[in-house]
């Protein structure tokens, strides 16, 4: 019998993608997503609300009350603090209040990813996979960074198919590759966000996030297949948007994690847009987002650092 998955995710201003991300998902296999809407007047909540399968939680005083009975509130006092500042305190205290929705849906595995993550399974469906994991509590996925290859971008789930691979997949020749190029060479970074995965775990009562990345401190078991693929700011409106979205945040998470030494793409990007200047903004993301060399992406290819999504209508997922 195969177990039931779920998805858990915060997001905000998904606009024209969350359609696309609920359709996948539970085409390729999930049998519910857990929604939690940072704005509770987001328009996109009303297409969550036409799936059966989809949960749709607001940020809401209901919500925040639920919040202060969760035991991350109760036990970090930091979350007393910076609940309305910090995306990621509210993306964990969400995690736990999934958890206790997953386990009256007799959900097995949930995974937490944002809305502009897909889980890609090319090789195996959604169930063959998590029943594979027998005896095991979580799993890590490898995390693989979408490339945009062009300035408008309306879905990028469906526009954007390039993707530089995780390092972790790499060797050493294509590693010294990578760093002999200026294209990147933004903060000594090969991939502009994070690299650490994303996790699922199994669900039980005693389930909680230690992180967005992980569920437990020690990672049972690390996937190369599946992964995740993951399309941030894949668009000059998206990168925009997002950025206009989040505003003149800290340098760093919750007052004590430094920005600049994990992820010095997010500050440059911030202090880009906090200038208010669209023609700026627009040849930092030409200069450090976007790609369009096609003989450097050939080669890159050739060399196995990038690779291609292909999707069909019916949703085969392939890379090429």
């Amino acid at each position: 019998m195969y177990p039931k998955v779920a998805i858990v995710t915060t997001l905000i201003n998904a606009g024209p993608v969350l359609e696309y991300f609920i359709n996948y998902h539970l085409r390729i296999g999930f049998n519910h997503l857990f929604l939690f809407f940072d704005d509770p007047n987001d328009s996109a909540i009303r297409i969550a609300r036409q799936y059966d399968a989809v949960t749709v939680i607001c940020k809401d005083e209901k919500l925040l009350r639920r919040w202060r009975k969760t035991r991350l509130y109760q036990r970090n006092s930091a979350y007393h603090k910076f609940v309305h500042t910090e995306v990621m305190a509210r993306q964990l205290l969400n995690v736990e209040i999934a958890v206790q929705m997953a386990l009256k849906k007799n959900i097995s595995w949930l995974l937490h990813i944002d809305v502009d993550e897909l889980f890609y399974s090319p090789h195996m469906s959604v169930q063959e996979h998590f029943l594979s994991l027998s005896g095991k509590r979580s799993v890590t996925y490898l995390n693989h960074e979408a490339v945009p290859e062009a300035i408008e971008i309306q879905n990028y789930f469906s526009e954007v198919s390039l993707f530089k691979k995780n390092t972790s997949v790499l060797d050493l020749s294509q590693i010294a590759f990578i760093n002999k190029q200026v294209a990147f060479n933004f903060g000594a970074k090969y991939f502009l966000y994070y690299s650490a995965g994303k996790s699922a775990a199994q669900v039980n009562e005693n389930l909680f996030p230690v992180s967005v990345h992980a569920f437990y401190d020690d990672f049972e078991h690390i996937s190369t297949d599946p992964v995740i693929l993951h399309y941030p700011v894949c668009g000059f409106k998206h990168f925009w948007d997002k950025y206009r979205t989040l505003g003149d945040f800290s340098d760093k998470w919750f007052d004590e994690i430094s920005i600049g030494n994990n992820v010095p793409f997010h500050l440059q990007a911030r202090n880009e847009i906090y200038k208010n200047d669209q023609q700026s903004a627009l040849s930092f993301y030409r200069k450090y987002i976007m790609l369009d060399n096609e003989e450097f992406i050939a080669e890159c290819i050739s060399k196995k650092l990038f690779f291609r999504r292909k999707e069909s209508y019916a949703g085969e997922v392939k890379d090429y």
